[in-house]
């Protein structure tokens, strides 16, 4: 009889802390899976730290002088025409791309001031170089095919020169090759 008292409790005992245990252990798992997650997140936050890091770095790496040659690369001081149809010429080369015209067009100057208080800020301010920002604007029209001109454009995306692409017309042909108008623009200082 003893036994089976002990027996009873001991079962008893068991089905108690499996009904008060089962909900922490529960808790437990969910604790557990979200411990996991925020693990992800923090290593994946070091990794943007790193990375961040990396780039101030290389940035503070940069010299003053090269930091110039920079910047005359991608805002040069005149139109610079010349670099920018050797730099196209050499993008159209590089992905099977025939360029048949290219014209170039000076926009109107910088707009000026217009507001009274812009007016006065401006003439409170002479002897401060202003940096006048001007736009080449230019057409070119090209022989490609689409998966070409993709490539040529993903290139010129990521050209030194800055260049904005305004519009973009297809005429198609049946062999696959299309003649294709393009309207960008590019920047420079005045």
């Amino acid at each position: 009889m003893k036994a089976g008292v002990t027996i009873l409790l001991f079962v008893a005992g068991f089905l108690f802390f499996g009904w008060m245990g089962r909900p922490l252990w529960d808790d437990m798992r969910i604790l557990r899976t979200e411990i996991a997650r925020v693990q992800g997140v923090l290593s994946g936050l070091e990794s943007s730290k790193q990375a961040q890091q990396d780039l101030i770095a290389a940035y503070n790496s940069i010299s003053d002088g090269e930091l110039d040659l920079l910047l005359n690369q991608h805002l040069p001081a005149k139109t610079d025409t010349g670099n920018l149809l050797i730099a196209l010429e050499d993008l159209a080369r590089q992905h099977n791309v025939v360029i048949n015209t290219i014209s170039f067009k000076e926009t109107a100057p910088g707009v000026q001031p217009q507001t009274a208080a812009q007016r006065q800020r401006a003439a409170a301010a002479p002897q401060q170089q202003q940096l006048t920002i001007e736009e080449l604007a230019f057409t070119i029209s090209f022989s490609a095919s689409y998966e070409d001109f993709k490539a040529f454009l993903k290139s010129l995306e990521s050209h030194i020169r800055l260049v904005d692409v305004d519009s973009v017309s297809f005429s198609g042909s049946a062999r696959g090759v299309y003649t294709i108008s393009l309207a960008a623009k590019t920047y420079y200082r005045k």
